[in-house]
């Protein structure tokens, strides 16, 4: 028979079980809130880990979008960052950029796009055989940066390159043919030829190289020049203005030709105003004697269509690029026109900006621009196309010219003070940039 056991006895056993399992839940508690806090603690941890090390990722793919950006140019297939270089040559610490990113001063390229995360980049100084590009990343507040360096090389030759590409220098002013220039002829910024240079009296390149490029190029020079010579093995290879305004205006089929063929029938002329007129569609312009010009944009970017422009006596003529780029072509291709400005003819843009709202024309003609006394202006200038496999183009300036863009053409004779500065075109060539040094 089993012992009979007291009731104060039981009542103390169960006491006691209690107590055991209130101490056992109190314990697993514990136990279970150090698990969480640990937890936690480890995704805190990791989350942190995950955005220090996308935000070196995305300042390394700030770093290669920013050069490709350099080699290629703007593309429309592709979101690439726009050109920046850091005031004074010094690029910011990691706090000041993150300082500049809350005031504004900066803005991220989103990545994914909408997101607060994405890239910076820009150069230390101007890019031109080497480039110094500084970019950083964002991710979830993180912000870490990188400095690649890269020089251009020359691509191996099986590649077959066609696409808009720098050497070294982005030039304000190149004579793919002969350059004669004397008497007071000063070009700011890099120069250069595949041919002949020959100067005399006073002419002066400074900011930059004469780049004197392939087999045939040669300088002759007397009295009184300055220039930093450059000497390159291989001719620099300019698109023709026919494969430029093809690549921006395609064929659309067998039926629809592109390239200066469509802006004879595809632009904007009616737009045009003659001394207060508009509507009017003609191709071929003649003024003189005080009279105004003036070729207005939209968004998007204009785009004119001309054969032959003459003018001269004080004719003013105003690009108003307040809306987005302006081009004039000259065409047709292989054709006599050109533009022809004398006697006080001024180029006025309503907005200064070379980037978003730049003001170019393209010569597809023999002739390309006579520019003489006094005359004025700042956009670029490129004539360079060919006939038949001939080269074609030519600009003629003289008489006091102050011109402040960018000369490119097959031939150019410039003459009594004359003066050029600033870039607008990159040529065509088998170079791209390639990094040789990394660092955080």
């Amino acid at each position: 028979m089993d012992a009979i056991i007291p009731v104060r006895v039981r009542r103390r056993q169960r006491g006691v079980a209690l107590i055991a399992a209130v101490m056992l839940s109190v314990c697993l508690t514990l136990l279970t809130a150090g698990a969480c806090l640990q937890t936690v603690s480890e995704l805190k941890v990791s989350s942190t880990e995950l955005h220090y090390e996308r935000a070196l990722h995305l300042a390394e793919a700030g770093a290669n979008a920013y050069i490709s950006r350099l080699t290629f140019g703007a593309t429309d297939d592709m979101d690439l960052p726009p050109l920046f270089q850091y005031a004074d040559g010094v690029a910011p610490t990691v706090p000041e950029f993150a300082a500049g990113l809350t005031s504004g001063e900066f803005a991220l390229t989103a990545y994914p796009v909408g997101s607060g995360s994405g890239y910076f980049a820009g150069t230390i100084g101007k890019p031109g055989s080497t480039a110094t590009v500084v970019s950083y990343g964002v991710s979830g507040g993180v912000v870490r940066s990188v400095t690649v360096r890269a020089s251009l090389t020359q691509a191996p030759s099986e590649i077959d390159d066609t696409t808009t590409q720098s050497p070294p220098g982005d030039y304000t002013f190149y004579a793919v043919s002969a350059f004669t220039a004397q008497n007071n002829v000063n070009v700011s910024g890099h120069a250069g030829t595949n041919g002949a240079i020959t100067i005399q009296n006073n002419v002066v390149f400074s900011g930059g190289t004469l780049d004197l490029n392939g087999p045939n190029a040669k300088l002759t020079y007397k009295n009184n020049c300055a220039f930093n010579k450059v000497v390159n093995p291989n001719p620099v290879i300019w698109p023709t203005v026919d494969e430029i305004a093809l690549k921006l205006f395609p064929n659309a089929g067998a039926t629809v030709p592109g390239g200066l063929a469509y802006i004879t029938t595809h632009n904007d002329n009616t737009s045009i105003v003659r001394n207060g007129t508009a509507g009017s569609s003609a191709t071929a312009i003649t003024m003189e004697n005080n009279k105004t010009l003036r070729f207005p944009s939209k968004s998007g970017g204009s785009n004119y269509y001309l054969t032959s422009v003459t003018l001269q006596n004080n004719v003013t003529v105003t690009l108003d690029n307040t809306n987005g780029p302006i081009t004039i072509w000259f065409g047709p291709s292989g054709g006599s026109g050109g533009w022809t400005g004398q006697n006080n003819v001024t180029w006025t843009k309503t907005v200064e900006d070379d980037v978003n709202r730049p003001v170019k024309f393209y010569f597809g003609t023999q002739a390309g621009l006579i520019g003489q006394n006094n005359f004025r202006g700042n956009v670029g200038l490129y004539a360079y196309n060919k006939v038949n496999g001939a080269p074609i183009g030519a600009m003629q300036v003289q008489n006091n010219l102050g011109f402040r863009g960018s000369c490119i053409a097959n031939t150019i004779t410039a003459q009594n003070n004359a003066s050029f500065g600033n870039e607008y075109f990159k040529p065509r060539g088998a170079y791209y940039y390639k990094h040789y040094a990394w660092r955080e």
